[in-house]
C-alpha cells in the first residue's frame, strides 16, 4: 500500500502539470486567435480547459491501448480488438455530441461511418497479403482523417482527430510486442499529437462549448461605461456606441484589469475594468 501511495504521490503532480500545460496551449491559441496576448502564467482557466481537453481526448488514447492489450493479452482477434476500440470511440463521441455539442454527432456521423468502411477495406488488402493495397489504404485513411480536420469544426474536428489519433498510436503500437517498447512508442506519439491538436483545439474548438464545461463560449452582454470616457471609447468606433454602452460585445477574456472584448466577430478591442459601471448579459436561444 504504502508504494501505491509512494507512485501516486509522485505521477499526481506530474499528472496535474501536463494537464495545465494543455490547458495553457489550448486557451493561448484561442486568444491569439482573437489577437488578444495574457502571458500570465497562473490562471484557472487553464486547469479547466486543460481538464476539459483530457476528458476529451483521454478515453481515446485509453481504447487504442486496450486494443493492443485485448490482442496480446487476451489474444482476441485483431479484428476484434479492432472494433472494440472503434466502439469505444462512437460511444464517447456521441457522448460529446449530447453534452458539449447538441447533438451535433448526427451530423458528422458520416465522417465515422465512411472511416469504419476505410478500415473495413484495409482489413481485406491485409488478409489477402496485398501489401501495396493495405499501404494505399493506410495512406487514404491519414488523408481522409487530415481532411476531415481541415474541413470541419466543433464536434467534426475532434472526431477526425480521433480518427488520426487511432491510426498513429494504435497502427505504430503494432510494430512493437514488448512491453517497454509499446509504453515508450505511445507515451512519444501520444504527448506529440495533444500538443499539436491542443493548437487546433485552442483556435477552432474551445469557444464553442460552454464556460460551465471549460469551455469559452461567452454570452452577448452590453457594457455601460462611464460618461467620462464616452469620447475615448467613441473614437474606436462610433458603430459601437450607444449613449455611454457598448452593445452586443462577447467578453472573450478577462483579467484583474481589463476585459477582452470581440466586437461584430471583426472587432477586437481590450478596455479596462474600471471605465465599466455595469455589465448586462443577454440571454441567447438555443
Amino acid at each position: 500500500m504504502e508504494k501505491i501511495f509512494s507512485t501516486l504521490s509522485k505521477l499526481i503532480p506530474i499528472i496535474g502539470g501536463c494537464v495545465y500545460l494543455l490547458g495553457f496551449i489550448v486557451y493561448q491559441s484561442f486568444l491569439n486567435k482573437h489577437g488578444f496576448s495574457d502571458k500570465s502564467l497562473l490562471n484557472f482557466q487553464y486547469l479547466s480547459t486543460g481538464i476539459l481537453f483530457c476528458f476529451i481526448y483521454i478515453p481515446v488514447i485509453l481504447a487504442i491501448v486496450s486494443e493492443r492489450y485485448l490482442t496480446i493479452k487476451m489474444n482476441y482477434s485483431k479484428l476484434k480488438s479492432m472494433f472494440f476500440s472503434l466502439f469505444i470511440i462512437l460511444i464517447h463521441t456521441s457522448t460529446l455530441g449530447y453534452i458539449l455539442f447538441d447533438f451535433a454527432f448526427n451530423d458528422n456521423a458520416i465522417y465515422l461511418a465512411l472511416f469504419i468502411l476505410l478500415v473495413l477495406i484495409e482489413i481485406y488488402f491485409e488478409n489477402t497479403s496485398k501489401k501495396a493495397g493495405k499501404i494505399l489504404t493506410y495512406i487514404l485513411l491519414l488523408s481522409y482523417a487530415l481532411f476531415v480536420i481541415y474541413k470541419t469544426e466543433q464536434l467534426g474536428l475532434i472526431l477526425g482527430s480521433f480518427m488520426l489519433l487511432w491510426l498513429l498510436i494504435g497502427r505504430s503500437l503494432e510494430k512493437f510486442n514488448d512491453k517497454e517498447s509499446i509504453s515508450i512508442m505511445a507515451i512519444l506519439l501520444t504527448s506529440f499529437f495533444l500538443v499539436g491538436i491542443s493548437y487546433l483545439f485552442g483556435v477552432k474548438v474551445l469557444e464553442k462549448i460552454p464556460s460551465y464545461y471549460g469551455g469559452a463560449q461567452a454570452p452577448y452582454s452590453t457594457l455601460v461605461i462611464k460618461e467620462q470616457y464616452n469620447t475615448q471609447i467613441t473614437k474606436i468606433s462610433e458603430d459601437i456606441i450607444n449613449e455611454y454602452q457598448i452593445d452586443s460585445v462577447q467578453i472573450v477574456h478577462q483579467n484583474q484589469n481589463f476585459l477582452y472584448l470581440s466586437i461584430k466577430d471583426s472587432i477586437c478591442i481590450t478596455i479596462p475594468k474600471e471605465i465599466i459601471i455595469a455589465q448586462i448579459n443577454i440571454k441567447q436561444d438555443k
